[in-house]
């Protein structure tokens, strides 16, 4: 499943920057629905959810994009899989605020691309995903996925994680 290449420490390089925190859910909300994106109910109950937080202080976080095909699998992996595979590589799950915020941030997505924001399991017995995607008629949604442990994903969709800032290295004079 895994490929044995792939255990090597993996440097995945930084797709975006957004900024985090900052605004309530009812505010983020609130900016989705004024600019013209699209949020299913799935992605509104998770949002209100007691379990869904958000940052007080504006946070600047780093994502990367990756395929499970650059995790080193070889085959269809399992959300747990995927998750347990990504730490080991360094990545971290997204803050579950990253979803919401980088609809608003992601306004240029390609057509047909479809994005998961991995996270952890917040308030559910089930992990829940955001996936960021565009319809077929160029609007821009944001959508919540039930995402057990036992579900395969596709080697090529792709997957946004947060890759952690390395404290800055001190330089004694």
């Amino acid at each position: 499943m895994l490929d044995k290449a792939s255990s090597a420490p993996h440097s995945f390089p930084i797709w975006k920057t957004i900024r985090i925190g900052g605004k309530t859910k009812e505010e983020l909300l609130a900016q989705l629905d004024t600019k013209g994106f699209k949020v299913t109910d799935g992605a509104r109950s998770l949002m209100a959810s007691a379990s869904f937080t958000t940052l007080i202080e504006p946070h600047e976080v780093d994502l990367v994009c990756t395929d499970n095909s650059e995790l080193g699998f070889t085959e269809c992996p399992t959300f747990g899989q995927m998750r347990t595979r990504a730490k080991e590589m360094g990545l971290e799950m997204c803050p579950a605020e990253v979803g919401p915020h980088l609809r608003l941030a992601y306004t240029n997505q390609p057509s047909h691309r479809n994005l998961g924001v991995m996270m952890e399991q917040i308030g559910r017995f089930i992990p829940e995903v955001f996936h960021i995607v565009e319809n077929l008629d160029g609007t821009l949604w944001l959508l919540s996925h039930d995402s057990p442990d036992y579900w395969v994903w596709n080697l090529r969709y792709k997957l946004a994680f947060v890759r952690p800032r390395k404290p800055a290295e001190r330089t004694d004079r």
